[in-house]
């Protein structure tokens, strides 16, 4: 069994990784968290201390155990067509100054 400040040593780790083979990003959880989860739900049953750090991730259950690779991928396509429509955006503005320039020298 690992201790808690251990489990959540493997929260330093990069939070999203890049699959090799699909070349999506994939939340990268520490299988050890859903085992410190599932502990400290049964010891809370048989009414006994957790400690605080445990009982903060508890807290958060629900969050850790609906963010999923489909929704972090979903999330990051929207975002990078948003980025990619802004990027756009700024260099026509930029190009159209450009000419603008150009034509008034």
């Amino acid at each position: 069994m690992a201790t808690v400040p251990t489990t959540l040593s493997g929260l330093n780790a990069s939070l999203l990784v890049r699959d090799p083979k699909s070349k999506r990003l994939r939340v990268n959880y520490d299988p050890r968290i859903r085992e410190m989860l599932h502990e400290a739900e049964q010891l809370m049953k048989l009414n006994l201390d957790i400690g605080s750090l445990a009982l903060n991730l508890c807290m958060d259950e629900d969050r850790l155990k609906t963010t999923n690779d489909k929704s972090v991928h979903d999330h990051s396509s929207r975002l990078t067509a948003h980025i990619r429509q802004c990027y756009i955006q700024h260099w026509q503005t930029f190009y159209i100054s450009l000419r603008i320039i150009s034509k008034n020298r």
